[in-house]
């Protein structure tokens, strides 16, 4: 069976990556409205700034449009209200909200956090690395811990041929 994945994707290029070659048995649906180029004019900055003052005061977590898909992945952080099963990737526990400290530290919004992540629809948490699942569980506990799993970022291989030579190259 083909699992259908709406990707909520974000521009980090490994998200590209990801779309253009799909695990077997995925096909990935980009959701209207996601930007997934790098836009800099000055409506992205006021977007950006409205952004982080709206997650300064709750975590960031957004309604997504599915439209016939089986699973939702939503990428660094951004956690999801729709009542339908979903995972979201994070590099660091501060990305779930939007790397606000100060309102991590803040019962109210800490508590947040853990209930939309205690969520049945909630499947799991991919942590891109152990660090981040250590991060997760020490910030959230165990029961969040326990929905966690390290999935490196998917990225092929690329195939090249080292050039021969007698200069040293220093990177």
């Amino acid at each position: 069976r083909n699992l259908n994945v709406c990707l909520r994707m974000s521009r980090h290029p490994v998200y590209k990556e990801l779309v253009d070659f799909p695990p077997d048995g995925v096909t990935y649906k980009i959701p209207k409205g996601v930007t997934t180029r790098g836009e800099d004019g000055i409506s992205t900055k006021i977007k950006q700034a409205g952004w982080r003052f709206l997650t300064s005061l709750s975590p960031p977590t957004m309604n997504v449009n599915v439209e016939g898909s089986d699973l939702i992945h939503s990428c660094h952080g951004m956690m999801v209200s729709n009542k339908m099963p979903w995972v979201v990737d994070v590099e660091h526990y501060a990305s779930l909200a939007n790397y606000n400290i100060k309102g991590l530290l803040r019962p109210a919004y800490n508590a947040s956090v853990i209930k939309t992540l205690s969520s049945p629809h909630c499947k799991r948490i991919l942590a891109w690395t152990n660090a981040a699942k250590f991060s997760i569980e020490n910030a959230f506990g165990k029961e969040i811990a326990e929905k966690t799993e390290v999935v490196y970022p998917a990225i092929r291989t690329v195939d090249f041929k080292k050039k021969e030579s007698d200069k040293i190259r220093l990177l």
